[in-house]
């Protein structure tokens, strides 16, 4: 985690990553974007890419077949 704290980095958590993570995340001071908290869950991983690029994000998800869509999608 050192190499995240400061860095003022921004997060997009996909609905089934943990809703302490983005409690943490922004206690250590980052942007977090939360699915849940957007009312978008359910949303295709078509969306997701997309709002990560709206926001300047990483994305965390912990979905497996998240990253064969992000391939599709390219």
């Amino acid at each position: 985690m050192l190499l995240l704290r400061g860095s003022g980095v921004t997060f997009l958590l996909d609905e089934n990553f943990p809703k302490s993570a983005a409690e943490m995340l922004r206690g250590k001071g980052h942007t977090v974007h939360d699915f849940r908290e957007m009312g978008l869950s359910g949303s295709s991983d078509k969306v997701v890419v997309e709002k990560a690029q709206e926001f300047g994000a990483v994305i965390l998800s912990t979905d497996r077949d998240f990253l064969h869509a992000f391939a599709s999608i390219r």
